[in-house]
């Protein structure tokens, strides 16, 4: 993206004219970009949203996953048009733009997305914490239940020493 960005800076092209060697390096750059994304990140995020979740949840991360998509897919070929006209002379702008979003991708996947390779699904809830999280809650629900009979228990205690009391006092 930033070749192409440049190469539109530097030379832009103009109709009719020869197209001059970069040009063709900047053709090149726009197929190969399209057949990395295509063979690289294009389909990943499709692999994550129906590996990562337990099966419950599978199908409500697709529909979510596919309806981002789509949103996202619309916005772009909205913002497109009028970044090429808006964003720097002949829009080289635009391609910073991209090629600097897909650098900041890179480096999230890079650092933040941990390698799910050969991982059974039930490996992926202890990959990314999910056991820990249910032990906490199951923990936090007990709690709340060990507090009530311990409650309970002290009402008790208390009701058998008051009815303790009421006797004694009667004999006395």
């Amino acid at each position: 993206m930033f070749i192409i960005g440049s190469y539109v800076r530097i030379s832009p092209p103009i109709a009719g004219a020869a197209i001059p060697p970069f040009g063709y390096v900047a053709l090149v750059c726009i197929f190969l970009f399209a057949g990395f994304f295509q063979f690289g990140w294009g389909p990943c995020c499709w692999i994550y949203v129906s590996e990562i979740p337990t099966a419950r949840l599978r199908s409500l991360n697709v529909a979510l996953a596919a309806e981002t998509q789509w949103v996202f897919n619309f916005v772009v070929a909205r913002a497109v048009p009028a970044m090429l006209i808006t964003v720097g002379k002949e829009g080289f702008g635009t391609y910073f733009i991209f090629g600097s979003f897909c650098f900041s991708m890179f480096m999230f996947v890079w650092f933040m997305i941990p390698e799910t390779k050969g991982l059974s699904l039930e490996k992926m809830d202890d990959l990314f914490g999910v056991t820990e999280l249910v032990k906490n809650l199951e923990a936090n629900e007990q709690l709340p239940a060990q507090r009530s009979t311990s409650i309970d228990r002290i009402d008790k205690d208390s009701s058998e020493s008051r009815l303790e009391m009421n006797a004694s006092s009667k004999h006395a």
